[in-house]
């Protein structure tokens, strides 16, 4: 039986340790740590960071920030930012996290420190551990330490360790004094586990008091294996959408047809390569049935197949490019139930039966030969005003038609987010795509029991990323009746790796 290296390293620190009368668990975990880091260097994946500041009077957001970049982890964790599409997109010319008496600036890379505790180590040599006490994290044992750095400007917190000596969460923040306002929000950093690389960084939460309210943020973590699931995915769909030479020759209109058609598999790939779209999944198949139930009752005759896919970002949108319509994670996490997703997707559908055609200059892929960094400025894809009002009547009528006919879902999920369009402009207004409340919405009075059941669900609903590979699947979760469209804190279910390997 073969061990993998982490393991062996992990095994021979722990026999040291014990000679030499330390504390196994810290030095095992010491030499996990740095054996992760460098596993780490291989890999660019996506950090995605959303902030809120909640207002302290009305528990109201007022302010919200979005940033998005790939990172690297070496000697330090370097990023590369994508340009923002939008000026409520957090720059990269911010300032440092927390300053008080005065306005708000956040540093994003200040941000991305918080996926390590140290990335130089976190070692005896430099900081005190004190051991506080065994905690299960889901189904996973693990013993928690107290962490004081012997001098100031490193981590101070508190970290979880599994037995046999792996960081899976750690929870404090970078402080540089013991004055009462660190220049850092503290933070509450998770870990999962991947076959074959350990436990590599995945979710963090934000949380920390301001002048005028309360931080609350989420740092998400994905792609560190995209690239692979790309090129697998899109070349499955060049082939599926293949003509069918046998016998026949290829006419005008069809090769017209397959032009288009090639453009949008171009676009559609080079979003994948660039982190932003997941590959296909299930829930593709059900956002299809939905385009379908629209369709059948519609009296609208639909010469291609219209398909479903999916944003990896958190910002609420939803856009069409060719027949394919795009949905943001954002969106499937905050909607209420089917009916208000079908009333976002009927605008969509409304605005392909617009017959817009697709933009054939993508179909040459040499003009989406540019950077990941500059993606928001070359592929928007939102839908002009005049646009989005001349397909509202046709949305509403594909509404009316269909099963969804009369669910009040759709009114109360847009009435609340234009409630909180003012603070929350980031989430709105998306970098790519057409912001959902640029639409015009279904609008009718909502019974108010309707209303006490029927809400906006707090972002990391509904919908769970996986940190490897960028897959999405459906979470049931329970209705969060107060927090709609809000942060919250995150608790990753942690299994075994023992468990994870009989499982697979």
């Amino acid at each position: 039986m073969r061990f993998p290296a982490m393991v062996i390293v992990g095994l021979a620190v722990t026999l040291s340790a014990v000679a030499q009368g330390a504390e196994p668990v810290i030095q095992v975990m010491a030499a996990n740590e740095k054996l992760t880091l460098s596993v780490l260097e291989k890999y660019a994946p996506m950090v995605e960071t959303y902030l809120q500041i909640v207002s302290k009077s009305s528990a109201a957001p007022i302010e919200d920030y979005y940033y998005l970049h790939r990172i690297n982890v070496g000697s330090a964790i370097s990023e590369t930012q994508y340009d923002p599409a939008s000026q409520h997109i957090l720059p990269a010319s911010a300032f440092l996290l927390l300053v008080r008496h005065a306005p708000v600036k956040f540093r994003p890379s200040s941000f991305v420190c918080m996926l390590s505790p140290d990335i130089h180590g976190l070692n005896p040599e430099k900081y005190r551990f004190v051991y506080s006490h065994k905690e299960f994290l889901g189904e996973l044992r693990t013993v928690v330490y107290d962490v004081q750095p012997k001098q100031p400007g490193y981590f101070r917190g508190r970290i979880w360790i599994t037995e046999d000596g792996h960081l899976v969460r750690f929870m404090g923040t970078f402080s540089t004094d013991d004055g009462p306002r660190p220049p850092y929000a503290h933070f509450d950093s998770w870990r999962v586990y991947v076959p074959a690389v350990g436990w590599v960084p995945a979710t963090t939460y934000i949380e920390e008091p301001l002048p005028e309210g309360t931080l609350h943020g989420q740092i998400r973590i994905w792609g560190y294996d995209m690239s692979r699931h790309a090129a697998n995915s899109s070349v499955s769909m060049q082939i599926n959408n293949a003509i069918d030479h046998t016998g026949a020759d290829v006419s005008p209109g069809q090769a017209l047809d397959q032009w288009r058609e090639l453009a949008t598999q171009n676009v559609l790939e080079r979003l994948e390569t660039a982190g932003l779209l997941a590959p296909p999944s299930e829930i593709d198949a059900i956002l299809d049935q939905i385009i379908t139930n629209l369709q059948v009752s519609s009296g609208v005759a639909w010469k291609e197949p219209i398909h479903c896919r999916i944003l990896l970002t958190a910002p609420i949108t939803a856009t069409s490019i060719g027949n394919t319509i795009l949905v943001s994670r954002g969106l499937l996490e905050t909607v209420p139930d089917e009916g208000a997703l079908a009333a976002v997707l009927a605008n969509e559908l409304a605005q392909i039966a617009q017959g817009k055609p697709m933009d054939t200059r993508w179909s040459f892929a040499d003009r989406l030969m540019f950077s990941d960094r500059v993606i928001f400025r070359k592929l928007s894809f939102a839908h002009s005003p005049r646009e989005a009002a001349s397909s509202a009547a046709l949305a509403a009528e594909l509404m009316d038609k269909s099963i969804y006919h009369g669910t009040f879902a759709p009114s109360v999920y847009y009435e609340q987010m234009r409630h909180r369009a003012k603070g929350l402009k980031s989430l709105f207004h998306p970098p790519i795509g057409d912001s959902v409340l640029s639409t015009s919405g279904v609008q009718q009075a909502v019974p108010r029991e309707v209303q006490q059941r029927v809400t906006a669900r707090p972002l990391g609903s509904n919908i769970v990323v996986d940190t490897w590979s960028g897959e999405v699947r459906l979470r049931v979760t329970r209705v969060e009746m107060d927090y709609p469209f809000a942060v919250m804190p995150i608790f990753e279910w942690l299994r075994p790796v023992s468990n994870m390997a009989q499982n697979q």
